[in-house]
């Protein structure tokens, strides 16, 4: 069954992998000066502003933060894409005289396949505690197939990390919890700070220490807590012995926080209005980003509180997990429908999980193929915009391949 299980997981990556990378194909961004990485054929091509920052910062971490510091508060993928980039580089440039651009642009693409495997292998762990295997494979594609996930599986940034570090945080909290032991606790909490610092999506995180300390394990979250510092604070000593000033670009650029403190001197009244208007915008985001599972999912929340009263841990998990989410998106104002992202998992396995266990849509492979097809092609139909247009007579910009010969010196 594990084997199985896995070949299909590594099929779902390799087709989100495969539309990703000839997205260009769709016209996805007809206003938007696309980047050709790869400059005679259309795959790989970036449709997103933050990317040739994000390569950069890879390509020549860290010194690339002198010259250009928005991703010196996000130093994971940078670090490690720099690391496969240099063993690549290492080994094959003597046979393929390629820009050290070229190999970077493609440690970033094994990064990044290599974590939407192990984050789906996770998931499976953790789906198949409540599901069968063929429910547990189908949430599998509903999550993956998504748009937001196709669209940033080969697109060099972070923002797939919104839906997938909950997923690693969830999954290892299981099993940290099966078996508890100090040693697995200090080495999940050191993996929490490592993804912090690839992307700072702390509502999973939060809700899991607030959950365990209401349910009386005060020593292991405040241990956890001070643990998942760890890595933050050695990366902060290490800019410091490199001499780079750090510099986040949420807190000092963005106005994360502040906007706040600032709409509180406006008076309580403001800050009473910024709130409750928040909660709607919320609302907005959640149905722009999860559709109709978000009513199912509501439906699935009733069924678990009205009938399935012993699951009342669940209940309470989800209702901080929310609660974090809206929190982490009040106070960086920002109000994209991906920043709900984080609750991907949950909302979406309830859905089915209402499904399964009063409609029993599934009980047959058919109609769950049927339906697989039907959501691919929905996800994909998405990223379409007419009058199509040949990706060669898209407005393009070009990486600068020319900035390498100031690092590589």
């Amino acid at each position: 069954m594990i084997n199985k299980i896995n070949i299909i997981n590594f099929l779902v990556i390799l087709t989100v992998f495969f539309i990703s990378a000839n997205i260009a194909w769709l016209n996805p961004r007809p206003e938007f000066d696309v980047y050709r990485t790869i400059e005679y054929f259309p795959i790989f091509w970036q449709y997103n502003v933050d990317s040739p920052t994000e390569l950069l910062s890879a390509a020549f971490f860290p010194e690339y933060f002198k010259e250009n510091a928005i991703r010196i508060s996000r130093p994971g993928y940078p670090a490690l894409v720099n690391f496969i980039t240099n063993i690549m580089y290492f080994f094959l440039s003597p046979f393929f005289k390629f820009n050290y651009l070229y190999y970077a642009g493609a440690g970033y693409i094994i990064l990044k396949f290599l974590v939407y495997y192990i984050a789906i292998t996770l998931q499976t762990s953790v789906l198949l505690k409540f599901f069968s295997l063929k429910n547990s494979i189908f949430i599998n594609i509903l999550i993956f197939f998504h748009y937001h996930s196709i669209f940033y599986a080969t697109t060099f940034h972070t923002s797939e990390l919104s839906f997938i570090i909950p997923i690693i945080f969830i999954a290892l909290y299981f099993n940290l919890i099966k078996k508890y032991s100090i040693l697995k606790n200090i080495l999940y909490s050191l993996l929490v700070g490592i993804l912090i610092l690839c992307k700072p999506n702390y509502a999973c995180y939060l809700s899991i220490l607030v959950f365990s300390f209401l349910n009386k394990y005060f020593v292991e979250s405040i241990i956890s807590f001070f643990i998942h510092l760890i890595p933050i604070f050695l990366y902060l000593l290490y800019l410091n012995y490199i001499q780079i000033q750090f510099y986040h670009y949420g807190i000092q650029g963005a106005g994360f926080l502040g906007w706040v403190l600032d709409a509180a001197k406006l008076g309580y009244l403001n800050l009473t209005y910024e709130i409750l208007f928040s909660f709607v915008k919320f609302t907005k985001n959640l149905i722009e980003y999860f559709h109709i599972f978000l009513f199912l999912f509501f439906i699935g929340i009733l069924n678990l509180v009205i009938i399935n009263k012993n699951n009342n841990k669940i209940i309470y998990f989800l209702l901080i997990f929310i609660f974090f989410t809206w929190l982490q998106i009040f106070v960086t104002n920002r109000w994209g429908g991906y920043m709900v992202a984080d609750l991907t998992l949950p909302i979406i396995a309830i859905s089915i999980f209402y499904l399964v266990s009063k409609i029993d849509l599934f009980h047959k492979s058919k109609i769950l193929n049927i339906i697989t097809f039907i959501y691919l092609i929905i996800n994909i139909g998405s990223f379409i915009n007419f009058p199509l247009i040949n990706p060669y007579n898209q407005n393009f910009q070009k990486y600068d391949i020319n900035e390498t010969k100031n690092y590589l010196n």
